[in-house]
């Protein structure tokens, strides 16, 4: 199992690619070729990929495991994503913001949902994982973006915002997290369906007043 690996052979089949793939791509001086691997249990990983995985995704269970993703990004070394859903459309598009803020604050460097487009019928239909719609023949319009869309530009300029204090000031991850947590209540829920489920982090001190 290649993606969302779920036992020690699983780790060694991406290894034996990514091993391959550096091979492959050990001459190129003017291009940088990284390997991504998608790994919904970090926590049993340990060191068997370090040097291996460039790019790492993993759900939002890593918000439990902050100090474990930490010491994995910063040892294998590798950069960091958290992948799953945006808010629910039953739900405030600022949990989306809130997202993007602990994730940044967790030492990720972005968040990646997992679905993004949509057809027509979701205009009809909600569908809770679509961002970008097909409104070509309901509008004339070939993509229309989701609320959620602009709550992602909304939590990603306030990241970048924020790494540019850290840089300037020479902080960590945890000092921005205790400034994001004097206005906005980072605490959340992250609650699958299934082993795999790339399901949405909620916030429930966040709601549509907020």
């Amino acid at each position: 199992t290649l993606d969302e690996p779920a036992e020690y052979l699983d780790w060694r089949a991406l290894n034996f690619y990514s091993t391959l793939f550096h091979k492959g791509t050990k001459g190129a001086t003017k291009t940088q070729f990284k390997m991504r691997g998608d790994i919904s249990r970090p926590e049993w990983q340990g060191s068997v990929s370090d040097g291996l995985m460039e790019i790492m995704y993993a759900n939002s269970s890593q918000f439990g495991l902050s100090r474990l993703m930490r010491n994995h990004k910063a040892r294998m070394p590798t950069i960091l994503y958290c992948y799953g859903e945006c808010n629910h459309l039953v739900r405030a598009n600022h949990e989306t913001v809130s997202w993007c803020l602990k994730s940044f604050a967790r030492e990720c460097d972005g968040v990646l949902p997992w679905k993004s487009l949509s057809g027509e019928a979701a205009f009809q239909k909600p569908d809770d994982n679509g961002l970008f719609v097909d409104g070509s023949k309901l509008f004339g319009v070939s993509v229309i973006a989701s609320f959620r869309v602009h709550a992602l530009r909304s939590g990603a300029q306030i990241a970048e915002l924020l790494r540019l204090l850290q840089e300037k000031n020479g902080w960590g991850r945890a000092h921005c997290e205790a400034i994001i947590t004097q206005l906005v209540p980072l605490e959340s829920k992250f609650v699958q369906s299934f082993s795999d489920d790339a399901a949405a982090v909620t916030f429930e001190g966040i709601n549509g007043d907020s």
